[in-house]
Formats: structure tokens, C-alpha cells, sequence
């Protein structure tokens, strides 16, 4: 994945609403999500990040917007 596509060097952060803005673009696909339905996905993500170091957890972030933006 190209980091720099998120607007992040290595070890920068994606915020949460920078997190939220991205997978709710990347989820739309005629209407937007609700942007609860949304939340609800970064605050599982901020669970596992928990148990991470700060690098394993920009890449679980990175690579999860990744995920849904592999399309577009």
C-alpha cells in the first residue's frame, strides 16, 4: 500500500476522523453510510490497536482502509 496516499509518513497516525472521512468515501457506493454505522467499525478497529505497538497500529489502520479502497 502506498502510505502516502493517506497523507501519513511511516510513523504518523491516521485520525479518527481522517479514518472515518475515508472509509465512509470508500463505502459509498450510491448513498453514504450513516456515519454511526461507521464509528461503530473505527471503535472495533480501536480495540485491536490496544494490543498494538504504534507501528503495528498505523499499518492495521492503513491497511484496513486499504482494504475498501482497493476498488476505487
Amino acid at each position: 500500500m502506498d502510505h502516502r496516499r493517506l497523507g501519513t509518513g511511516r510513523h504518523d497516525t491516521v485520525s479518527d476522523e481522517k479514518f472515518i472521512s475515508e472509509l465512509t468515501k470508500a463505502l459509498s457506493v450510491g448513498a453514504s453510510p450513516e456515519r454511526r454505522g461507521v464509528q461503530a467499525a473505527l471503535a472495533k478497529v480501536k480495540v485491536a490497536e490496544r494490543f498494538l505497538n504504534k507501528d503495528d497500529a498505523f499499518f492495521l489502520r492503513a491497511e484496513f482502509l486499504a482494504y475498501f479502497q482497493s476498488d476505487q
